[in-house]
């Protein structure tokens, strides 16, 4: 058979295991000092399990120079009961932080920040 398509080869099922973690971003150019254009994350949301909580963190590198970074560790004390409530947490507080970016920077983390949470559900 030519030109057919071995749709078994996909998975129809989606992993609900609660104990993979994730890790989005969402990518912006950068011009390196004296070197090539790369991408880096503008906005990057990283939730891990830890023990029976979950654990988030939000990092900003905005092209006006304003950014912030930690890892997703619980010496910060930023706990979850749920995968779903980190996700949560972690986009409102991404949209917190959304000010300190351009305002074309501003559309496009919003817009992305509402297709993470709709990821999430």
């Amino acid at each position: 058979m030519t030109g057919s398509i071995q749709l078994d080869m996909f998975s129809t099922t989606v992993n609900q295991s609660t104990d993979v973690g994730l890790s989005v971003s969402l990518m912006r150019p950068h011009k390196w000092a004296h070197g090539p254009t790369g991408e880096i994350p503008l906005v990057h949301i990283e939730v891990v399990p830890h023990e029976s909580l979950w654990v988030w963190a939000t990092c900003l590198n905005s092209h006006n120079g304003a950014a912030q970074s930690y890892n997703a560790l619980p010496k910060w004390g930023k706990f979850a009961r749920s995968k779903l409530e980190a996700v949560r947490l972690a986009v409102d507080e991404a949209r917190a932080f959304t000010h300190r970016a351009t305002m074309a920077e501003r559309q496009r983390i919003n817009q992305w920040l509402g297709d993470v949470l709709s990821m999430a559900i």
